[in-house]
């Protein structure tokens, strides 16, 4: 389908993944600028908003933790 391109729109459910775990993070100081579609089909992307190396590196743990979690909740699989 055309809407499942990189530019398409997020699915209802890859949204409300998105926001639920965007409301995670952001209770732990972890803020995101991008979330959108993959090339690939069923892939999907979130970018955290820059930081120094040694911040980044525990971001990007927390980030992983928690992207599990919420989609173990949703029903969904985070590789």
């Amino acid at each position: 389908e055309l809407e499942d391109h990189y530019f398409g729109t997020l699915k209802p459910r890859v949204k409300q993944f998105m926001k639920e775990l965007d409301e995670e993070l952001w209770k732990l100081g972890i803020m995101s600028k991008t979330e959108h579609n993959e090339v690939a089909p069923a892939q999907h992307e979130l970018a955290p908003i820059y930081c120094n190396t040694n911040i980044a590196t525990d971001h990007n743990q927390l980030i992983m933790d928690r992207m599990k979690k919420v989609a173990e909740r949703q029903g969904l699989a985070c590789l």
